[in-house]
């Protein structure tokens, strides 16, 4: 896909997820990398609006409420054309991997775990109200 750069730029949809609701401003939109070594796991976390978990290398085991995982659809540049989003539900081992996105509402849970004999880097976004943020989404 071009989205009008030109020569010598490279252009990739990371992820892309449709929310109904945002928290209110002023709000704390956060961006982190976690790397989990074989074996780690992430502490349960509750979402305190939008979070979208994008994995960058290996597979993740996603242990999650409320959560769809799947690819990102691709975005083309003045259309909306979006496939039907899985509609969320209960993840108990689900895997994702490389590249593909797990998204959660306000509210929903998850705990990611790297049940792989190699590393995974997945990289967390979140929005959430300015007195809940905390520095790291993911505890």
């Amino acid at each position: 896909m071009d989205p009008g750069l030109g020569a010598g730029f490279e252009f990739a949809v990371l992820g892309q997820v449709g929310v109904d609701a945002l928290p209110a401003a002023p709000a704390l939109v956060t961006a982190v990398r976690v790397r989990l070594a074989p074996g780690a796991a992430t502490q349960p976390f509750t979402a305190q609006g939008p979070v979208l978990i994008i994995v960058e290398d290996g597979t993740v085991s996603v242990d999650a409420e409320l959560a769809t995982v799947g690819l990102p659809f691709p975005a083309f540049v003045g259309l909306d054309i979006r496939p039907a989003t899985p509609a969320p539900g209960t993840l108990v081992g689900r895997s994702a991997g490389e590249d593909e996105q797990i998204a959660l509402p306000s509210g929903g849970t998850a705990r990611l775990s790297n049940v792989s004999a190699e590393p995974v880097a997945v990289l967390v976004i979140s929005i959430a109200p300015i007195e809940a943020a905390t520095a790291t989404p993911v505890p």
